[in-house]
């Protein structure tokens, strides 16, 4: 049958145009059955802050922000016929993907393996042909799971003193997003279970969740960034002009920058562990192209000073003269 797809049923007309089709098919809408438009997203924060004056021209603040937002839906039908990322390794695909003559306990090279058995998947096997495989596992879909956390605080002091105005402020965040994606198959294991027999792609309502786990594991991939960030600025008016106050202000600031966003399919040796040397890449110890390879590790420093002058040269006149430096 169909399973959870339609059922079409060709018209007389339609058999008689090319009578070597079935007489139904199984049709799906992947926009209406799987698709979004707009994903489901949940955000909640909270915030507070608090301010006291330090003296009558002087003030001082405190305050923090918490939001987070997660995003949790389902993709298509996890799909037989995939590829690996074509990063700097060769890449494996199961665009051929076929039940092989002959299974084993150990599913490494059963052919010549003394445990060996006719695959009783394989409805070929006995003739000594694979069974070339194509489709969808039914009833399992991609499923994506994203829950960001973003953490600010804040503090300065600004006031007046002796005619000079002044501001500092220190501000740090943290953002840290989680992303969990099932139903994306792992080569190796995927390979592993069908040289052994494991798994049933014949009948794959009849797998095991342990199987089905096995072949299809969980990607759970975290990343960070953070930001720290100390300004200050004084300003004041020097002396009368005939359009007003000649005004002047300094500022200089400091922020850190760092990221931390490794791939969440990484490149990995035989033993299954991230590589970087070439010849030690296992193209098999992968997810398949439906999980991001790319990753992103840096920090940075930037250093800043500016200043301006404002000069009410006369009442219809202003000068702005400005700069600022960073590094």
């Amino acid at each position: 049958g169909c399973g959870p797809q339609d059922e079409y049923a060709l018209t007389p007309e339609q058999r008689a145009a090319n009578p070597a089709l079935p007489a139904t098919f199984c049709t799906s809408d992947y926009v209406r059955d799987y698709l979004s438009i707009t994903a489901p997203i949940e955000r909640w924060g909270v915030s507070g802050r608090v301010t006291a004056d330090l003296s009558d021209s002087v003030q001082a603040y405190a305050m923090a922000n918490f939001v987070q937002t997660h995003t949790d839906y389902e993709g298509t039908p996890v799909q037989l016929r995939r590829a690996t990322p074509p990063l700097i390794g060769p890449q494996v695909s199961t665009a051929a993907l076929a039940l092989p003559v002959y299974i084993c306990p150990d599913g490494i090279d059963c052919e010549t393996d003394p445990l060996r058995i006719l695959n009783p998947q394989n409805p070929f096997a006995s003739a000594g042909s694979q069974a070339r495989i194509v489709g969808h596992l039914p009833g399992l879909v991609e499923t994506n799971d994203i829950r960001t956390r973003g953490l600010r605080g804040a503090m300065g002091v600004s006031g007046d003193l002796g005619g000079w105005r002044f501001n500092v402020d220190a501000t740090a965040m943290r953002v840290r997003t989680r992303w969990i994606q099932t139903g994306v198959f792992y080569f190796a294991n995927l390979i592993h279970a069908i040289n052994t027999g494991e798994l049933n792609l014949v009948n794959p309502e009849l797998n095991s969740q342990e199987t089905l786990d096995f072949v299809l594991p969980d990607n759970s991939n975290t990343s960070k960034s953070t930001m720290l960030q100390v300004q200050a600025s004084v300003a004041r008016d020097l002396f009368e002009l005939p359009g007003g106050p000649l005004q002047a202000g300094l500022g200089a600031s400091i922020r850190r920058e760092t990221v931390n966003a490794p791939s969440a399919n990484p490149e990995r040796d035989s033993e299954g562990n991230p590589t970087e040397v070439f010849e030690d890449i296992d193209p098999t110890q992968r997810w398949s192209d439906r999980i991001n390879p790319f990753g992103v590790i840096g920090k940075r420093t930037v250093k800043s000073v500016y200043g301006e002058l404002l000069a009410p040269v006369l009442d219809t006149l202003d000068v702005n003269l400005s700069g600022r430096y960073d590094s």
